[in-house]
């Protein structure tokens, strides 16, 4: 295989991957979008803050993913942590400063890990974070 034929290849997959990601987070608004907008209606409070886990992972996973692409193709600067605290993130309090790491935190790796596995581990961090505590809340 040429040069040429390999940079067809690459370039392949990294439309393919992508594709998954965008087809994700639509479908992840999607789902928000029928569940909350057609089916609240006929849902009680406690199923439809059970279903967040429908629509909140296919959402984490697309929006990593595609974020985790655009730092892989970016310059190299400063760490995402980095610019929100440099940004005035640690002034506005202990919570929201934990909260920007917690979403930040997948990012960090996104320059040294394919943009599938940062959005492995950001649709975990969400996992870890809503969608588990909204299963044991909802109980």
């Amino acid at each position: 295989m040429d040069d040429r034929e390999q940079r067809l290849e690459v370039d392949r997959a990294d439309r393919r991957e992508a594709t998954l990601f965008i087809t994700t987070l639509l479908v992840g608004v999607g789902l928000a979008a029928v569940i909350y907008g057609v089916c609240a209606g006929n849902m009680s409070e406690k199923q439809l803050f059970l279903v967040t886990g429908l629509w909140a992972l296919p959402v984490a996973f697309g929006g990593y993913g595609l974020v985790a692409r655009w730092l892989q193709r970016s310059k190299p600067r400063q760490s995402p942590g980095r610019a929100i605290v440099r940004g005035g993130g640690a002034s506005l309090g202990f919570l929201l400063t934990l909260l920007f790491f917690v979403v930040l935190l997948p990012l960090k790796f996104a320059r040294t890990q394919r943009a599938t596995v940062t959005a492995l581990v950001g649709a975990g961090v969400v996992a870890v974070f809503v969608v588990i505590p909204t299963l044991y809340l909802g109980l």
